[in-house]
């Protein structure tokens, strides 16, 4: 699950409470809190100087507008960049780890397409789950030694197909990912879908897809070009059906796959330059908490923060 547990991490001088449910006694002299989930309870009045929002969920989870919030918190942090003001909004893109690329050789790329996520059907406003599910049907009802998948409750799908293509589920269905990268490396090209499609909500997903080696098929953020140059991704709104897509990449030559690796290369030569990457982020964040800056060792604090923050983001990788 994600962002489900209760963090109280103590760093010099403050205590760090993290939580979806601040239910805690008052805060006490060095401390604060910093919220997130779609689900909270809003903190006492007599700690709304002390307490932070950070929106980093689904829009079909949170509410869109983070005005809504203002009498309850400090400073809301969100992705919803139309919405801030600078001032007691600001401005906090989804936080991404760059983990170190893997180097993976083309001709060693066993499958045309990969996937790893989760099977849902629901479909609240803004939400996209519908396009993994009919990509992952499509493929399996026509080419399905063409992909691999992964992820939980994929099993709600396969009992919507014909038995023979219960067949094709049961040898390309890979279960539980323990190794999103590992997998994903293993295919040319990869989905990456977000939940939803809203400006600014750019998650763990494209970068994932860079970063494993591959070349990502991308649905979500209308505005993802913001944060990714369109040279390092496929964009899936151009294509009228999974048929069209299909044919598009199976048949892509080798000197325009490897024009998308060459720009990928690139992207993540310096990470530290994007706007998500985990220290950008946390500067953004520690920059914006009010401490006491008379008491508080700043470096060390500092370190402390964004191992923190970082550690809070784990379980993002399905």
């Amino acid at each position: 699950t994600y962002l489900n547990e209760l963090l109280n991490e103590k760093v010099p001088a403050y205590q760090l409470s993290y939580t979806p449910h601040p239910l805690q006694p008052d805060l006490k002299e060095n401390d604060f809190h910093l919220i997130n989930r779609f689900y909270f309870l809003n903190p006492k009045p007599q700690d709304k100087e002390r307490s932070y929002l950070w929106q980093v969920e689904s829009p079909f989870q949170i509410d869109t507008n983070p005005k809504t919030h203002e009498k309850n918190f400090k400073k809301i942090f969100t992705y919803f960049k139309s919405k801030t003001n600078g001032k007691n909004i600001i401005y906090l893109p989804i936080p991404y780890n760059y983990p170190t690329p893997l180097n993976t050789n083309y001709f060693q790329k066993t499958v045309l397409l990969a996937q790893v996520a989760t099977y849902y059907t629901k479909r609240p406003k803004y939400c996209i789950y519908h396009l993994r599910n009919e990509m992952i049907q499509w493929m399996l009802e026509t080419h399905p030694t063409d992909i691999i998948f992964c992820g939980n409750y994929w099993d709600g799908l396969k009992r919507k197909l014909s038995s023979q293509t219960q067949k094709h589920f049961d040898t390309q269905y890979k279960g539980y990912c323990a190794d999103k990268f590992s997998t994903i490396s293993k295919a040319k090209f990869a989905l990456a879908f977000e939940n939803a499609t809203f400006p600014d909500y750019v998650t763990e997903k494209i970068f994932d897809v860079m970063t494993a080696g591959t070349v990502p098929i991308y649905a979500g953020a209308p505005n993802i070009t913001n944060y990714v140059p369109k040279e390092c991704f496929i964009d899936y709104n151009n294509f009228k059906s999974p048929k069209e897509l299909y044919q598009f990449i199976s048949k892509m030559p080798k000197e325009e796959y490897f024009s998308y690796i060459n720009c990928i290369n690139k992207f993540l030569e310096k990470p530290e330059k994007h706007a998500n990457h985990w220290k950008n982020v946390t500067h953004t964040l520690f920059k914006h908490l009010k401490l006491d800056q008379t008491v508080i060792d700043k470096e060390k604090t500092f370190q402390g923060f964004i191992k923190k923050i970082k550690n809070i983001f784990q379980d993002l990788k399905n």
